[in-house]
């Protein structure tokens, strides 16, 4: 194994190995995984750049001004196309069908993969190929939409990928009682910090979470595990909207179909997080 070099990588291997020490002794879920998509020490993401063909941007005028410096002025008036679509796709919108997402720029010491990371359109979504997408049709994602995108890399063109915004919240499927969460004072979420705090339902945790900021802006409470109800409807692919966490998660299932399928892209961890 490769020694870390810079400071931010053992930084981060730290945090990992604490992480995973944190819930040391939790049993790990049967069925479901921790989803997400792989970083790289070169640039962190295989997207470099994110456009639109024709779009219309807002324009600018150079004029000098009573001292004689040189001002450039912008027309606020016309919205940057990347703004409008990250403003359409935020807090779990699906916009209509007919959406263009544009293209995507791979760097070019970036592989091609079946799940594409590095989009700066949503959280909530991915880059796929038609090869993902047609697995996923035989699965419960829940809410979603797919949207055609171009991906480039090295001069060369690939028109079978898609941009995949799903909005489907297990929220309310929480057994709040069975759960367990944390309080944090810190900005920055480290195992070192967090204390064990009682919750026994959403407005709980909002209630709580206001007192709590009176003393300290920083402070949250998040799950350390979360429980889910029989009454959870064998989702295959999901997150928690009202939960602070950004964690997405996947069947057993899934998994067993994505690696039997041989697709790339992505990590499929074992978690203590999430359990029936």
């Amino acid at each position: 194994m490769k020694k870390p070099k810079s400071i931010l990588e053992r930084l981060a291997l730290k945090w990992r190995k604490d992480e995973l020490d944190y819930y040391l002794d939790i049993a790990k879920s049967k069925d479901f995984y921790e989803f997400e998509l792989p970083t790289s020490t070169r640039t962190a993401w295989q997207v470099e750049n994110h456009y639109v063909p024709n779009a219309k941007g807002p324009k600018s005028k150079i004029y000098k001004n009573e001292k004689g410096q040189f001002v450039v002025e912008m027309d606020e008036s016309v919205e940057p196309t990347i703004s409008r679509l990250q403003r359409l796709f935020s807090d779990f919108n699906l916009p209509p069908k007919n959406t263009d997402v544009g293209n995507v720029i791979l760097y070019k010491s970036a592989k091609i993969t079946d799940f594409i990371s590095g989009d700066s359109l949503s959280a909530n979504g991915w880059i796929l190929s038609g090869k993902v997408k047609k697995i996923l049709a035989d699965f419960n994602i829940g809410k979603h939409r797919f949207y055609p995108i171009i991906v480039e890399h090295k001069d060369k063109k690939y028109s079978d990928y898609f941009y995949l915004q799903f909005s489907n919240d297990a929220t309310k499927y929480v057994d709040y009682k069975k759960s367990t969460f944390y309080k944090n004072k810190k900005l920055v979420d480290l195992p070192e910090t967090r204390e064990d705090i009682e919750i026994n339902s959403q407005k709980e945790i909002d209630d709580k979470t206001k007192e709590l900021r009176k003393i300290d802006k920083w402070c949250s409470i998040k799950p350390k595990t979360i429980a889910l109800t029989n009454k959870f409807p064998a989702f295959d692919l999901f997150e928690f909207h009202h939960l602070n966490t950004i964690s997405k998660f996947i069947s057993d299932r899934l998994k067993v179909r994505l690696e039997s399928e041989n697709i790339t892209g992505y990590i499929a961890k074992e978690t203590s997080k999430v359990k029936i």
